[in-house]
């Protein structure tokens, strides 16, 4: 496994992987940025990984969570990361997550980690996000109907998230 990360070709960001994955950073452009985000989503077994995506060595690409589930490298940026997602306790590593193995603290000393509440969540159909044990544990009208309602609730949680950002009137504007 490698990891690659996609970045602003003006990104000074570095990384240090204790774990030593071989990592190669690439400029994220207009012409592969479809690819590396579909590529992102692409989970092994379930979904067909995105080939040779533009500007990148040959090959297939995936989801990096059998690597990074959640990341456990010290992310070395100037200023603040901010890291949407959809919990709140980051796990290591896919195979790890059902140990108690925790990220390093010290890994997330810059991180601004926006995630639903565990209110938000417990108010979900099942009191969960939806994930892939839903494909065998119901049936299909049912996960289908499950998945639109949480959909839309996580609409109106990104509606509500985007309505707070407006200070005086006047965006705030998270990246330049």
């Amino acid at each position: 496994m490698e990891r690659f990360i996609y970045q602003a070709p003006n990104s000074d960001l570095t990384i240090k992987d204790s774990y030593k994955f071989k990592t190669t950073q690439l400029d994220l452009t207009a012409d592969n940025l479809k690819d590396a985000l579909l590529a992102s989503g692409s989970i092994p077994l379930v979904m067909q990984g995105i080939k040779n995506i533009a500007g990148s060595p040959p090959g297939m690409y995936r989801d990096g969570g059998i690597i990074d589930y959640h990341f456990d490298l010290k992310i070395n940026n100037p200023g603040l990361i901010l890291y949407p997602h959809f919990n709140s306790t980051p796990k290591a590593g896919w195979f790890d997550k059902t140990l108690k193995r925790n990220v390093a603290p010290e890994n997330y000393d810059n991180v601004v980690m926006i995630s639903p509440s565990q209110e938000f969540v417990a108010g979900l159909p099942y009191g969960k996000i939806p994930d892939r044990t839903d494909f065998t544990d119901l049936d299909a009208d049912t996960r289908i109907k499950y998945w639109r309602t949480v959909f839309s609730e996580t609409e109106k949680l990104g509606d509500a998230f985007d309505r707070n950002l407006n200070v005086n009137n006047k965006k705030i504007r998270l990246i330049e």
